[in-house]
């Protein structure tokens, strides 16, 4: 993975600034090379504290799995991990918005 965490990465999508949007696009699309990026998107999902990093993430990974259908060439161990922490996180999101995404 690139320097930075996923976290920092995409909050850095979101700043106003498009030399940082720019570079972080960049440093993306070098992260999505990795097919970790599945995993690691659930764990900012589930664990990161910022709400817009973990609407955006979300978003991410629905395109990401259905689009490239990733989920299929995932092992059976890998899913059902993924499946246990996306379903903890949804249960204790206090956030309304995110639920749908």
């Amino acid at each position: 993975m690139a320097s930075s965490s996923l976290g920092d990465i995409l909050s850095n999508l979101l700043v106003p600034d498009n030399k940082i949007i720019q570079q972080a696009t960049s440093e993306l699309r070098q992260v999505f090379q990795n097919p970790a990026i599945i995993p690691e998107l659930c764990g900012v999902i589930s664990s990161h504290q910022n709400e817009q990093i973990r609407q955006y993430a979300t978003v991410i990974l629905r395109r990401k799995i259905t689009k490239k259908r990733q989920w299929l060439k995932m092992s059976a161990d890998v899913t059902c991990s993924m499946k246990q922490m996306l379903l903890q996180s949804l249960f204790q999101e206090q956030k309304y918005v995110l639920l749908y995404k």
